[in-house]
Order: C-alpha cells, then sequence, then structure tokens
C-alpha cells in the first residue's frame, strides 16, 4: 500500500487567470462535473475510484488539459474546501482520498460535528475506538494484524456503550468486502489458511486510515485514558514519529514535483 499527498490555489472559477493551460467553456464544466462526482463519492462512499475520475478527464481535448483539470479540482479541494486529495494504491486499484486539513481544529470538528445524527456520532465514536484498539492492540514492529477472534472479543466488551439500534456491527467489521468499514477503507482484513487448510482472519488498519490517521494522536489518547506516558510505549513511540517524518518528507516532495506552470 502506498499514499501519495497531492498538492494542490485558487477556486473553480479564479483559476483561468493564473495559469498557462486555458480551458474552453466545455472543459470548465469538465472540471465542474469532476468535483461535484467527487464529492458525491467521497461523502457516499469515503473513498473514490481513480479510474472514475479519470473517465471524467478523458473527455478534455488533450492529455495536457486532462491533467491541468485535475491539478485544479485538488487546488479547488484544498484551498476552498480544506481537503488534501491523497491517492491511495493497494490490490484493489487506485483509490482518491480527501484528508481534512482543517480536521485538527477542534472548533471545526465540533462545529461539523453537529450535523451528524446521534446514531452516526455513536458509529463514528465506534470507528475510532476501533482503531485506537487496532493500532495499539500489537507492536507495530513485528505485525499491524489483530485476530479475528480478538477483536471481536474488544467489540464485545465494547458492546456495552453502544445503542441497540446501531445497527448490525457485522454490517460495519464484518470480513466481507460489503463491510462499511471495510469499503470505506478504514480497516481490511486478511484471511490467511494454516498447514491444514484451515483460514484464521486478522484485522488491521486500512489504506484510508494508514494515510490520513495521526499515528501520535492515538498514542496520545490511548495514553489519556490509560494514564501511561506514550515514551512507556517505545515501539508505537518510534512509528508514530517515524510516520509523521514519513508524511513531512512526502509534503516536501509533492511541492517539488509541482510543474512550474503551478508555482
Amino acid at each position: 500500500m502506498t499514499c501519495t499527498e497531492m498538492d494542490s490555489s485558487a477556486d473553480l472559477e479564479s483559476m483561468d487567470q493564473t495559469e498557462t493551460v486555458e480551458l474552453n467553456s466545455e472543459e470548465r464544466n469538465i472540471l465542474t462535473e469532476a468535483a461535484n462526482f467527487f464529492l458525491f463519492a467521497q461523502q457516499r462512499k469515503g473513498m473514490v475510484r481513480e479510474a472514475d475520475m479519470k473517465k471524467i478527464f478523458a473527455r478534455a481535448r488533450s492529455k495536457v488539459t486532462q491533467e491541468e483539470i485535475y491539478y485544479r479540482l485538488k487546488e479547488y479541494l484544498k484551498k476552498v474546501l480544506g481537503y488534501e486529495v491523497i491517492a491511495v494504491s493497494n490490490k484493489r486499484g487506485t483509490w482518491l482520498v480527501a484528508k481534512n486539513l482543517l480536521a485538527h481544529d477542534e472548533q471545526n470538528d465540533n462545529v461539523s460535528s453537529n450535523y451528524l445524527s446521534t446514531k452516526e456520532k455513536m458509529k463514528e465514536g465506534f470507528l475510532n475506538a476501533l482503531l485506537v484498539f487496532l493500532y495499539m492492540a500489537k507492536n507495530p514492529a513485528s505485525t499491524t494484524q489483530v485476530s479475528e477472534s480478538d477483536l471481536w472479543k474488544f467489540i464485545k466488551n465494547l458492546r456495552h456503550t453502544l445503542p441497540a439500534d446501531l445497527v448490525d456491527l457485522k454490517r460495519l467489521v464484518g470480513a466481507t468486502p460489503q463491510a462499511e468499514f471495510v469499503w470505506q477503507g478504514w480497516i481490511e482484513y486478511e484471511k490467511v489458511p494454516d498447514a491444514n487448510g484451515t483460514e484464521t482472519i486478522y484485522y488491521s488498519w486500512g489504506p484510508r486510515a494508514k494515510c490520513t490517521v495521526d499515528r501520535m494522536k492515538i498514542l496520545k489518547f490511548f495514553c489519556a485514558i490509560s494514564g501511561d506516558n506514550p515514551r512507556q510505549w517505545k515501539y508505537h513511540c518510534k512509528d508514530a514519529n517515524e510516520s509523521s517524518e514519513t508524511a513531512m518528507k512526502d509534503n516536501i516532495i509533492s511541492e517539488q514535483e509541482q510543474g512550474p506552470s503551478h508555482s
């Protein structure tokens, strides 16, 4: 699994004035359609298949223009809506994920949460608890996978805090591509057969979580609850620090790879 942060300035209407590649009226419509499709798919599914976006871009007159539309789309999402577009590649293909650059703004989080129903808030809390458990349950220096039995033991202990009508939890975390947290890219599973052909299922963070979740914040959140000092979790602390350093390097590389026309 690889993650690539795509750097992006200006909104859909004003970009033409600062770029060397001109867009005609039809290509402006393509840009608007691409933005609407991305936001709809992101809200509905959590991740957007890159191939579906390319089908929209393909209607432009040349590859250069297609790339320009793609660039301006990322600029719009970043500058106007505060989203960093990240390409996530795994065995299922390449997906685009919107990382909310405003997510670390506590006030913004509180405003956003006001628009969620109580059930959606509980679902979000359940997801956060899962991600914390999956990260902290194993030594990241040796494995990042948690067995299905261990995961469901944790969920069983958690159930008393969840409303009875939250939904069938297997629809959220079951070992199937249709499980909500799986197809949204938050978690993933792997079936590993033993010598007798018996399969054991293991869970870990999905591609979306790996690229968008701050591991140090997860560690500090866990330690705030447990009363531990993060330094006591030396392997997790090392992994979280290395993850932050990698993200910073990716940002620098992404900025350096931008074309001169977008300076």
